[in-house]
């Protein structure tokens, strides 16, 4: 299996600010975040996906970061990101429509579940969510799902603005109510009603059961971090 060195300071800012491949553009913010959520995968064979692929640093960068990852997987819907090449035999990269079945198809090709997935692609609010319904179920259990740039959110040409309903920041704030579901009156389904209604609002197909094993939703500056689990591992449990 191929493993990628170890370079002395591995540290996720000494990797970005000393990488001389391919571009990638990161906020310093984000960077924090990712040192700190992804530091207990460093040593694990996971398998990667990124929407949005761009000059494909990131990608490179990843690499360096989990060197034992089984499979670093980048996807853009920029036919030219077809003709960009890698030393490294693990990343790999997916063109198309992330919100495309087909596209689905491909990246479920490479494998089948994915330990970490980060949205870094269109960042309009149809895009946001549809790509969340295709590629959430995806998330091994134990696995973390991150939206970036989630800010585009408050810009009406993202589809988004500061009380748009149907906004990628308002559909997320909707699974506040199904992390708690377990305590609200029985048979109000208001809650779950509304998360359908902005799933629905863009004529997207979502499993049954999407975010049953959501366990936990962090929002940052910009960005949205959601933890996959067992289902029933949020609930509260005994006392």
């Amino acid at each position: 299996m191929y493993e990628a060195a170890v370079a002395v300071n591995d540290d996720l800012y000494w990797l970005v600010d000393s990488h001389r491949g391919k571009t990638l553009d990161k906020w310093q913010s984000y960077l924090r975040c990712y040192e700190t959520l992804f530091s207990p995968l460093r040593d694990e064979q996971i398998a990667l996906l990124e929407l949005g692929v761009q000059n494909g640093g990131s990608l490179e960068i990843w690499s360096q970061f989990f060197p034992h990852a089984d499979v670093i997987v980048g996807c853009d819907s920029n036919p030219l990101c077809a003709e960009l090449s890698f030393d490294d035999p693990r990343i790999k990269v997916v063109v198309g429509n992330s919100a495309a079945a087909s596209t689905l198809a491909s990246i479920t090709e490479v494998t089948p579940e994915y330990d970490v997935i980060i949205d870094d692609a269109a960042h309009t609010s149809d895009n946001i969510i549809a790509n969340f319904a295709n590629f959430f179920p995806l998330v091994r259990k134990g696995g973390v799902y991150v939206v970036e740039d989630l800010h585009c959110s408050y810009w009406s040409d993202y589809g988004g603005g500061l009380y748009t309903h149907h906004s990628a920041i308002s559909f997320f704030k909707a699974l506040i109510y199904l992390l708690n579901q377990e305590h609200v009156e029985a048979g109000d389904q208001r809650g779950l009603d509304r998360f359908r209604r902005k799933i629905e609002h863009y004529g997207i197909h979502a499993p049954e059961g999407l975010a049953d094993c959501v366990v936990s939703l962090e929002f940052r500056n910009s960005m949205a971090v959601i933890r996959k689990g067992e289902e029933g591992e949020r609930l509260l449990g005994t006392v």
